[in-house]
């Protein structure tokens, strides 16, 4: 994969480069009655974008091959693919080579299934932590489904991306501010604790510990706040005493947006996501009168991974 990947980047590169010869795979694709597709360059640093340009690769294939074997039919003097100094022609020689190489597409199109399996979570990853707001609690959720993600590949073809993965990951959860990231997951409502392992600092006693933390370093409280955070703790996981209404809030947007999927011919999964997303805040605008929890979660769910607190 390694290897091919490298002689397909290559290859776009050198594609993108010339503007008559994207002009030609246009007109060719035009006379074959294709939708025209353009060839994609990806930037480093976006995973989408590498998923997508060996996407496009695979789909201009025809319109490649047939480019250079027309190409082959003109006489030497009127190369339209092989123009330019010595070197350039050299170039040009090597990209109509790895064009022409059977083995090049059946290895691309061997790995379209891998590629798609490797580079989507990343491209989905991306997407979400790259959005222009990005709260800590959507992190950790992305950061999990990346890791279950990968930790899924068991073929042995898998082993060293898989490692590498899932190091990555590892190591970024590592450098993190880790409780601001568990309090946002906990703060919000609509994520629970049962997806996590079942682990000591998850307990009642942990998550006083951790918020009580919190809470001190934000605000530089006192122990007198102690109480009053332990009482909130205790109602908001048994949704009683202030935290009452929890469940039936939680319903009730559910519903809305069981409703909106219906209305919209939207998938009732995708709803209930972009609903819950919107609706972090929603529930704690109804309660009142617990002033410890509520300032320490207005401030966790505000946060944004893209501000320059979190960079």
């Amino acid at each position: 994969f390694l290897k091919y990947s490298k002689q397909a980047t290559e290859l776009i590169t050198w594609l993108r480069s010339k503007t008559f010869v994207l002009a030609l795979i246009r007109q060719i694709q035009v006379e074959n009655g294709s939708n025209p597709l353009t060839i994609i360059r990806a930037v480093l640093t976006r995973w989408t974008a590498h998923y997508l340009a060996y996407c496009r690769l695979l789909e201009v294939k025809i319109a490649l091959r047939s480019l250079v074997l027309k190409d082959s039919m003109r006489p030497t003097n009127d190369k339209l693919l092989m123009t330019g100094d010595k070197k350039a022609k050299a170039k040009a020689k090597g990209m109509i080579k790895t064009i022409e190489n059977p083995e090049f597409w059946a290895a691309i199109e061997r790995y379209d299934c891998l590629m798609k399996k490797h580079l989507e979570p990343l491209a989905i990853a991306a997407n979400i932590m790259q959005a222009a707001f990005c709260r800590l609690d959507e992190v950790l959720l992305t950061f999990g489904n990346l890791h279950r993600s990968f930790d899924c590949f068991n073929e042995h073809a898998d082993r060293h991306v898989r490692k590498a993965v899932l190091s990555s990951i590892e190591l970024r959860w590592s450098k993190c501010d880790q409780d601001v990231f568990i309090a946002a997951w906990i703060f919000n409502m609509y994520l629970s604790l049962t997806w996590f392992n079942q682990l000591p600092f998850l307990t009642m006693q942990g998550i006083f510990t951790l918020l009580s933390r919190l809470h001190q370093r934000f605000f530089n409280s006192g122990p007198e706040v102690n109480v009053s955070l332990m009482e909130d703790i205790q109602h908001y996981f048994s949704q009683t005493g202030r935290f009452h209404a929890l469940g039936t809030i939680k319903e009730t947007v559910r519903v809305q947006a069981l409703q909106k999927a219906s209305a919209l011919r939207f998938s009732c999964s995708i709803c209930l996501i972009l609903e819950f997303r919107s609706r972090a805040l929603t529930p704690w605008q109804f309660i009142t009168c617990f002033p410890f929890q509520e300032e320490l979660q207005m401030i966790l769910l505000s946060f944004s991974s893209q501000s320059t607190f979190y960079q």
